[in-house]
């Protein structure tokens, strides 16, 4: 273990990250030392399992503002003090949070029993799991300043802030950086690479909110509750006490599409030209469970046909999975996706392609199939000759196309294995 680094967990040891834009308020860190925790794969998304043990890291924690603003952000960094593996690995949040909560905690785990250096921010809105709180300044006035830092704006501010702590703690800065998240951490890894392209060399998301305005209008009609509120259209009316309970079909959807014209430019990230992350040697893997019942999975295989017709070389820096049975980000019949961030890793620092990748999915019966995941457009395909055996050997990756793989799409979405058609 390595003394030196035991000394220097100390506010002193920082130096203010430069933060164009931002002044740094203060600087805290303290040592955390026997540190243990049990990190399963849900909370992981593209990574196993794991278990940290006895854990030595500095705990960083950065309270920054934007002059004139008014907000105040806190950015918490993890660095291991005896295990560092010269990476860097970021972790997105959910819902309407940003990170600095049990999800992104548990994130931060899994990435510190491996080595990596990691990173949380809670983007100025404090540890509310919604946004009523900070959505309005006063009736009719949404906090727009709050609103682009959840969007865009604190997550470069984290990326720069995570270098810097990087650099003053380890004498150097990280060989390559990471990004990991679902839902809403899917939707920041895309604003990364689609706003911020030199953040990140690597960028790993599931089932993003790419859609954003859409996604949480839409979500909200059939879930009208008496005295309820939608934080979504809290933005768009202006008004925290109107009774969305008596809105009509057609006042509910002006005020969805009010809320598009309003705000998709802020939070949506539907944008497909890739071009200047492609061109700094960026990779992306995104992933989306079939079984997902909150963000539809065609609206990411939608967004990827986009990137395609944008960026002729998608193939050189996007792949693409879609993941039979899984739910949202976790759940379902379907297992995660493990693999997929090592491959991503090889990718960036060996130029190894992902191709097929390792799945499992349970049948009816509860017994636990292994099979492949493929990169779209292919999809598994079983091989007649091995029956009913449930060894991921039996499966290969095909192109997409004809009536029989429809129907096995149709099977596969419902979390069940291969029927005889």
């Amino acid at each position: 273990m390595s003394v030196s680094l035991f000394v220097v967990c100390s506010a002193t040891t920082f130096s203010p990250p430069s933060v164009y834009g931002a002044e740094i308020l203060s600087i805290e860190a303290s040592l955390v030392t026997n540190y243990s925790a049990s990190v399963p794969d849900v909370y992981r998304y593209t990574q196993p399992s794991t278990q940290l043990q006895n854990a030595t890291f500095c705990n960083v924690t950065v309270l920054y503002t934007h002059p004139g603003q008014n907000d105040k952000v806190i950015v918490e960094a993890w660095l291991p003090v005896d295990n560092w593996n010269g990476r860097f690995q970021a972790v997105g949040g959910g819902g309407w949070v940003p990170g600095r909560f049990f999800l992104s905690y548990d994130a931060m785990n899994g990435a510190l029993a491996d080595g990596y250096a990691t990173i949380t921010t809670d983007a100025g809105l404090g540890a509310s799991l919604d946004a009523t709180p900070w959505a309005l300044l006063s009736p009719g006035n949404v906090d727009l300043l709050l609103l682009q830092n959840l969007a865009s704006v604190s997550l470069n501010d984290e990326a720069i802030i995570g270098k810097s702590l990087i650099k003053s703690f380890y004498g150097k800065v990280p060989e390559y950086s990471y990004w990991n998240g679902c839902s809403q951490g899917g939707r920041q890894g895309l604003m990364l690479a689609q706003r911020y392209p030199t953040a990140y060399d690597g960028i790993a998301t599931g089932a993003p909110a790419i859609h954003w305005t859409k996604l949480f209008s839409y979500l909200q009609w059939p879930q009208r509750r008496p005295h309820g509120n939608c934080p979504d259209l809290l933005f768009v009316a202006g008004d925290p006490d109107l009774d969305f309970t008596n809105l009509t079909h057609a006042e509910f959807d002006r005020l969805a599409h009010l809320s598009g014209q309003m705000y998709n430019s802020v939070i949506s990230t539907d944008d497909p030209d890739l071009s200047a992350f492609c061109e700094a040697g960026g990779k992306l893997v995104t992933f989306h469970g079939l079984a997902d019942s909150i963000i539809p999975p065609k609206g990411t295989e939608q967004y990827y046909n986009a990137v395609a017709s944008v960026v002729p070389d998608i193939d050189g820096f996007y792949r693409h999975y879609e993941v039979p049975g899984l739910g949202h980000c976790f759940g379902g019949r379907g297992g995660q996706p493990t693999n997929l961030f090592a491959q991503l890793r090889a990718w960036v620092e060996h130029g190894t392609a992902p191709g097929e990748s390792l799945g499992q999915i349970t049948d009816l019966e509860g017994k636990t199939q292994h099979r492949i995941l493929c990169p779209y457009p292919q999809r598994a395909r079983l091989d007649s000759k091995c029956g009913n055996s449930t060894l991921a050997a039996c499966w290969s990756c095909v192109d997409h196309g004809g009536v029989v793989d429809v129907l096995e799409a149709i099977y596969e979405h419902r979390g069940v294995p291969k029927a005889e058609l």
